[in-house]
């Protein structure tokens, strides 16, 4: 049984209820029995006795047998990962791109959409090129019909030297 410094869980023998009702680490209801006796249980089963819910309105508190450490890690990884998922990546070119080098940013485009990721699509403008925006809408959708395959988009938007859109998801194939 180890010792540590926790914030919200109460476990071990920071415990102060003498009656517990004890949940295996299975998941299975063990029964009310004294703090000693979990303690001792915990201790065996080489783990952590944590507090789950205090007594109230005459109900004995709650506590369950488990690794803490390892409830805290897979709790960390797990938003470690929601975290990456929501990052909207950009990939911006210019009117005048070449086919290869189009080609290449959307390999990336698909690498990025097969990852579960959103990716904006951005197209960006420079000096006479701005004048010009119905040709500048014409290319834009030229481009990203190369990705009609792998890929909605939301509405085309345009604005202040830029035309881009939002690739929502890669299609699923039937």
């Amino acid at each position: 049984m180890k010792k540590y410094k926790t914030k919200n869980a109460t476990m071990n023998h920071q415990i102060q209820e003498s009656n517990m009702l004890l949940i295996l680490p299975d998941g299975s209801k063990y029964g009310l029995v004294d703090k000693e006796c979990a303690l001792k249980m915990a201790v065996d089963e080489e783990m952590d006795l944590v507090l789950l819910s205090d007594s109230s309105n005459g109900k004995p508190a709650v506590c369950k047998i488990f690794d803490y450490s390892k409830e805290q890690y897979r709790k960390q990884k797990k938003k470690k990962h929601h975290h990456k998922t929501g990052i909207m990546k950009e990939i911006q070119f210019s009117l005048n791109i070449s086919d290869h080098d189009l080609e290449i940013k959307n390999k990336k485009v698909r690498n990025f959409l097969e990852k579960g990721q959103l990716v904006r699509y951005v197209m960006k403008l420079k000096g006479r090129q701005k004048r010009n925006i119905d040709y500048a809408l014409s290319i834009f959708n030229e481009k990203l019909n190369t990705l009609e395959e792998d890929a909605t988009w939301e509405k085309v938007q345009n604005g202040e030297g830029r035309i881009s859109t939002t690739l929502t998801q890669k299609k699923q194939t039937q």
